[in-house]
């Protein structure tokens, strides 16, 4: 099922298989290597999709850079990491609230397996930046990504398991 919500579409399987978020990007060049820039996806407070990376669950592609962009009509977002693995110290994702507070970084690879991360809507939209080098690539993250705010998760009483450094301004 496609929903149209903010100019972005939500595709749902009506609970079987899998859901992905698709969003319109603008694309630059840079070293032969497409940059995307994604626009907003809004959550409908009962929708749940997984955000995946690029080949999930083959491995991504060496230079990547991609943001990407979530906000919601809830209370908040939380984020369950299903699968994550990245080449340690030299790939990462790292989340940004509204407020520019960081979470993630490298050296978190393997280790955000199982990890929930929720934000509360007056820290919303959150972004996640995701960047790779030219040298080993993993499997990448699927990360299920869930209208509503659970304080219990909130991200500022995770410990981020790395340095955010490099994260782009978008």
């Amino acid at each position: 099922m496609r929903k149209s919500v903010d100019g972005s579409e939500l595709a749902v399987d009506d609970g079987v298989g899998e859901a992905r978020v698709e969003t319109v990007e603008t694309a630059a060049e840079n070293e032969g290597h497409q940059f995307a820039n994604k626009t907003p996806s809004t959550l409908m407070q009962t929708n749940a999709i997984q955000f995946r990376s690029e080949n999930y669950p083959a491995n991504y592609l060496p230079d990547t850079s991609c943001t990407n962009q979530f906000d919601s009509s809830s209370d908040g977002i939380t984020f369950e990491f299903t699968s994550f693995s990245a080449e340690w110290l030299h790939d990462f994702l790292v989340f940004r609230d509204l407020d520019g507070n960081d979470f993630g970084g490298y050296g978190c690879s393997w280790i955000l397996t199982g990890t929930r991360l929720s934000f509360a809507s007056s820290r919303l939209p959150v972004s996640i930046h995701f960047n790779s080098d030219d040298s080993v690539e993993e499997s990448g993250f699927s990360i299920a990504v869930i209208a509503g705010y659970d304080p219990q998760n909130d991200f500022q009483n995770s410990d981020s398991c790395g340095t955010p450094r490099d994260f782009y301004e978008f």
